[in-house]
């Protein structure tokens, strides 16, 4: 539910199809439909109770990330829940406390990363490299949500990319970004990674081109 303010909790693959449930991931085989199924690798706030968020499954790792399981959004009967409002909590991005990868084979650890707090909508890969928006502000990581308000998840913001192999930092930027109330999120292809977001406030929409080599600002846009 609320795609637009999380993302992504299942994924096809040549194998079958991944799916974030609860504390685990489940792989079903597409042949036969058999289970497998792996384990969310916690957090460092031992008062959470963390539930598997993103999944992806690319190369050989299974990308993941771990999140409280109180901060999705699960109601969804009657209009209001359509997740279509421009400000208030529907708005709220679900965020992660840290990303990990998983051989896949094994279900081994590979390596894990945690630092702030992961906008989930905005982690994507590309050319072998993970980038997302993660706020490092100490008194939002120690707060109890995990479901954020632009003007919170806005503190200390930064633009991170990792190597998708070994999970190291190749860059991090602090970017001023407009917008973000309703919406944000982060794309990657053809050798240029996308920012875009909204503001319901003065009906204008922000765009912002990024050099996924080095995190540069290239150029920005914005139009009613």
């Amino acid at each position: 539910l609320n795609m637009i303010r999380d993302a992504s909790n299942m994924n096809a693959a040549d194998e079958g199809l991944y799916l974030a449930v609860r504390n685990k991931c489940w792989l079903l085989a597409g042949d036969d439909g058999k289970r497998t199924t792996y384990d969310v690798i916690d957090g460092s706030n031992a008062e959470l109770d963390y539930h598997w968020g993103y999944v992806c499954r690319t190369g050989d790792q299974l990308l993941g990330s771990a999140t409280s399981g109180e901060a999705f959004f699960k109601k969804y009967w009657g209009q209001t829940f359509w997740f279509d409002a421009q400000s208030g909590p529907q708005t709220y991005q679900v965020c992660s406390d840290n990303l990990f990868s998983l051989d896949p084979n094994t279900g081994m650890t590979q390596w894990q990363y945690e630092r702030g707090l992961i906008l989930n909508v905005s982690i994507t890969v590309g050319d072998g490299k993970l980038f997302f928006l993660e706020t490092t502000d100490p008194g939002v990581i120690a707060g109890e949500s995990r479901r954020l308000a632009a003007s919170d998840w806005k503190k200390s913001l930064h633009l991170v990319c990792l190597d998708q192999t070994t999970g190291n930092v190749l860059w991090d930027k602090t970017p001023e970004l407009e917008g973000g109330e309703p919406s944000m999120w982060l794309q990657y292809a053809e050798g240029r990674l996308l920012l875009t977001g909204s503001r319901a406030t003065n009906d204008s929409y922000y765009l912002y081109g990024f050099d996924p080599a080095n995190g540069n600002l290239d150029w920005s846009k914005s139009h009613g």
